[in-house]
């Protein structure tokens, strides 16, 4: 879950990816903060919602799709499927050792302190 009540790698792999794909995020204030600090040039949004008045309300969007989301993503995979230029998938592990530290910060571990 992202936002203030996420976890860390969450609120890190949202900030830091190159593309962000949502399905049905409000990014409101408890998600993304100042839209202005969310803002990066270099990353692309991609946001699937069935309300159009959701999508770039808070954050502008590069790709925005309005519709049910097992409707849209259904028809997502089958273009993906029958592209002749389909994707495949990168061989960087970059990104999977980058979560992976951010997860060791275990942010949602409750530490009780000692009573003096």
């Amino acid at each position: 879950m992202p936002g203030m009540h996420g976890t860390y790698e969450t609120n890190m792999a949202m900030q830091n990816c190159d593309v962000l794909f949502a399905v049905g995020a409000r990014f409101d204030d408890r998600v993304i903060g100042d839209p202005q600090h969310f803002y990066r040039a270099d990353r692309k949004i991609i946001h699937i919602d069935i309300d159009p008045s959701s999508i770039s309300k808070r954050v502008k969007v590069d790709v925005p799709i309005v519709g049910y989301v097992g409707d849209v993503l259904d028809e997502m995979l089958k273009l993906i499927e029958s592209s002749p230029q389909r994707p495949t998938p990168p061989r960087s592990r970059r990104g999977g050792r980058e979560i992976k530290e951010w997860q060791r910060k275990d942010c949602l571990q409750l530490r009780h302190a000692r009573a003096r």
